[in-house]
């Protein structure tokens, strides 16, 4: 059972800390720019990609280089961000729901 506030008498929300989901949606318009503040991850998304692509065409036994490996399968992003990941693997046929604060 969750944790009362025992003035307001309903559950507390212990996972989202408001003051993240504002910092990072103020952040929206930047999270496709190359060279803006999620550089980093841009630069390292090519090898998240691949390794993500390849473990989840090895256990559909698909070809991971094939035009869409993914194709078919379902994919949950849980912590997506601005969709770094999802959108690509969408790309590679996969059907992706991303979630985040």
């Amino acid at each position: 059972m969750p944790a009362l506030n025992k003035t307001a008498r309903k559950p507390l929300d212990r996972s989202v800390d408001p003051a993240e989901v504002e910092r990072f949606a103020a952040m929206a318009e930047e999270w496709w720019d190359p060279s803006g503040k999620f550089a980093p991850l841009h630069r390292f998304n090519p090898t998240r990609l691949e390794f993500i692509r390849d473990r989840l065409a090895a256990r559909a036994k698909r070809d991971p280089l094939s035009d869409k490996p993914l194709k078919g399968l379902s994919v949950l992003d849980v912590g997506s961000g601005g969709g770094l990941i999802a959108e690509p693997l969408a790309r590679l046929g996969a059907r992706v729901t991303g979630i985040d604060a």
